[in-house]
């Protein structure tokens, strides 16, 4: 669990002006052709032979929720809610896989909040603070390949593109039962993501904050592929939930 807060600082006590951040109406709605910039669910799984991959785009307010269960070996849900209200964004991810020792099975998930829109007081520093909850285990012993991995992107950008200011952090997360990863067999991390800008000019200054997140659970028999930087799925036998809650913190 972990809560998506801001601070505001003056940077020109004496120019008169209150410090403010304003968040615009929910829900944010794309331009047509651009729905991959707002609210976003993609859940897939793959079971043996089997194989399904949902995409689902947020429209309204409502939850936004996509997930598969295979018996009791696969499930794979991600969940988007809190959607009302800018600073009431919640994320959380659920992925579970084990195997019989023959049988390859993964299941995977993102999700996005979309644009977070405001618009910035002059002469205003503005600081967004994610604290995120990272928790897994593995299920099975050193003979069969786990592995499971998560990441999770803060973000905050000022204008339009290509941004005048553009601010992000990055964090990703792994157990496995693979030497060349570790070997790191459990997770149990709670740890804050940061990002800011300063509006050192005269005038209000518009834009957005947003966050998303991934995993994906692995077990077989065969190792997984070497994931690629910052493209890394999760995989694993085991648990990962990783939840986010927003709640607006009173400028200071």
């Amino acid at each position: 669990m972990g809560a998506l807060t801001y601070t505001l600082v003056d940077l020109d006590p004496l120019d008169g002006i209150t410090p403010s951040l304003q968040f615009k109406p929910m829900p944010y709605v794309p331009a047509p052709g651009q729905e991959i910039e707002g609210p976003r669910v993609s859940t897939m799984y793959s079971d043996g032979d089997a194989f399904q991959h949902v995409e689902r785009f947020g429209t309204g307010t409502g939850v936004l929720g996509q997930g598969f269960a295979r018996d009791d070996n696969l499930s794979i849900t991600g969940v988007l809610s809190g959607r009302g209200d800018a600073l009431s964004h919640q994320i959380e991810i659920n992925a579970f896989a084990q195997t019989d020792g023959s049988t390859v099975r993964s299941g995977t998930s993102s999700v996005y909040t979309g644009r977070l829109e405001f618009d910035l007081s002059p002469n205003t520093a503005v600081v967004f603070d994610l604290t995120v909850d990272v928790e897994g285990n593995l299920v099975h012993g050193p003979e069969l390949h786990e592995f499971y991995q998560s990441a999770v992107t803060l973000y905050l950008a000022i204008g339009n593109s290509p941004f005048p200011g553009f601010d992000s952090q990055y964090r990703q997360y792994t157990a496995n039962t693979l030497p060349e990863f570790g070997g790191q067999r459990s997770l149990d991390i709670t740890e804050m993501l940061s990002v800011s800008y300063q509006n050192l000019g005269p005038n209000t200054v518009s834009g957005f904050t947003s966050f998303d997140a991934w995993g994906q659970a692995y077990a077989g028999p065969l190792p997984p592929p070497i994931p690629e930087p910052r493209m890394l799925p999760m995989l694993a036998a085991g648990l990962f939930i990783v939840g986010w809650w927003s709640r607006r913190r009173r400028p200071s």
